[in-house]
């Protein structure tokens, strides 16, 4: 496990779990106050754009693909010369690919290539998202990836995080790739409404979980992954705890080679802002070998 010194800005979730607790000690008959500053309110996200990613090398392209019931995905395929390994990365609930420059910079920074997928439903891609439909599509971008864009698939690091370990876990346990990273992982939608919820609270609040994303199970599908796997948390994650992170590395015994990182200020979504995650990235990659893995594409 690794930790860093490096400041750590509040995130999001912590405002919304104060906001959950406190409505319900209001609940139990307690009077609570909720600070409103400018910390809490505003929440700057970097953005990127096709027309404003600007590298002396790499590029960022993109590309549409059609899902198995034919609907439109839109991606952003970034590639550098000398590349030596491809990611097929899946975001959380709230991730769109204008607000994916940390990854972007971190991908170049790995000496990398990656296809970036927008949810079906989320900015230029077409359809309602739902769990059979978002798995397919998972499918899709791994077929466009290891076709049309020629991708190795013995060089392909298919990489998740939060809500996005489930298509990766999806995808990896369908297709033979190189290497399976989870970045705040959840082991189950059970398990993760429970995180969410404080015991002292579960007397008074429960979730009715719909039976497509209630058998959803990162734990039963990493146990059956036989790939290089990394596991990415953060000690101070509030969405997903790293207990979860830790029980799925547990889990992984059929794993070619398995790591876990816990970095111990890192939060649900600013891992990547810590030199410990950068490095277990580049571990990986060194395990995988060098090699050009994928041609550039052109704008399909």
């Amino acid at each position: 496990m690794t930790s860093s010194n490096l400041a750590v800005r509040k995130p999001a979730p912590r405002v919304a779990a104060a906001v959950l607790i406190a409505l319900a000690l209001t609940l139990l008959g307690g009077c609570v106050r909720i600070p409103i500053n400018e910390d809490t309110l505003f929440q700057p996200k970097e953005s990127v754009t096709i027309g404003t990613f600007d590298h002396p090398e790499a590029t960022l392209e993109e590309v549409f693909f059609e899902s198995e019931d034919g609907t439109r995905i839109n991606a952003w395929y970034l590639t550098q010369p000398e590349a030596r390994a491809t990611v097929l990365f899946f975001g959380g609930y709230g991730f769109y690919l204008v607000q994916s420059r940390p990854y972007i910079d971190h991908f170049l920074e790995q000496g990398v290539n990656a296809l970036l997928v927008d949810y079906r439903g989320y900015g230029r891609s077409e359809g309602e998202p739902s769990v059979p439909a978002l798995k397919g599509d998972g499918l899709a971008a791994w077929e466009k990836l290891t076709g049309d864009l020629g991708a190795d698939p013995e060089a392909i690091i298919v990489h998740g995080h939060s809500l996005g370990t489930f298509m990766a876990t999806y995808v990896a346990e369908q297709h033979e790739a190189a290497a399976l990273v989870v970045e705040n992982p959840a082991t189950s939608a059970r398990d993760w409404t429970r995180a969410a919820v404080p015991w002292y609270l579960r007397l008074i609040l429960s979730f009715d979980i719909a039976e497509s994303i209630e058998a959803e199970d990162n734990l039963e599908r990493i146990g059956a992954v036989d790939e290089h796997l990394l596991v990415l948390a953060g000690g101070e994650d509030m969405v997903t705890p790293a207990e979860m992170a830790e029980d799925l590395y547990e889990a992984a015994a059929a794993a070619e080679s398995r790591e876990l990182v816990v970095i111990d200020e890192g939060s649900h979504p600013d891992l990547h802002e810590f030199d410990a995650y950068g490095t277990a990235y580049r571990r990986l990659v060194d395990r995988l070998g060098a090699g050009l893995v994928s041609r550039p594409a052109g704008p399909q």
